[in-house]
Formats: structure tokens, C-alpha cells, sequence
């Protein structure tokens, strides 16, 4: 089964996080691709990737609400974050 570009698997749902400014969260994104990561995060979040652990680490830099897509390397949405930062 293939998805149309950029549209997220029906079975994907969207997730949400709630972060603390100083605490870093540790997201394991689980896929070999190397993942791009789109939307309106990089105000409120660094993000740093590692590649070779899979995990994606949101360093939470002022408060705030955001969106965090991250897609593979076709822009077939692999998970989607709804950010607050308290």
C-alpha cells in the first residue's frame, strides 16, 4: 500500500507533547531514512538528530505551542507532534 505524498498513514495519529524549558525529552523515531523534520518547532525547541540511536532530542528553548512533522525521504508524514512548552 503506498500513500499519497506527504498525506500520514490513516493509522498514524498525531501525538502530543507536553515539555518543560531546561528538560530535554528524548523522541525515538525508529526508521532508517534519514527523517526531515518540517514545521513551525524551530521557535520554541532546538532539535538535534542522532542517527545512529534513531532518537530525535527536543531541547525546549522558550514557552509556547508548535507543530513538529517529520517525514521520510519521499515527504510520506512518518509522525506529527503537537508541542506546548510550559
Amino acid at each position: 500500500t503506498s500513500f499519497a505524498q506527504g498525506r500520514r498513514p490513516a493509522s498514524q495519529e498525531k501525538k502530543f507533547l507536553d515539555l518543560t524549558i531546561g528538560i530535554d525529552h528524548f523522541e525515538d523515531l525508529g526508521f532508517a531514512d534519514s527523517p526531515n523534520f518540517r514545521g513551525d518547532f524551530r521557535n520554541i525547541i532546538d532539535l538535534a538528530y542522532a542517527n545512529d540511536s534513531k532518537q530525535a532530542r527536543l531541547t525546549p528553548k522558550k514557552t509556547g505551542n508548535a507543530v513538529l512533522t517529520v517525514t521520510d525521504s519521499k515527504g510520506q508524514i512518518i509522525a506529527e507532534y503537537n508541542i506546548t512548552i510550559l
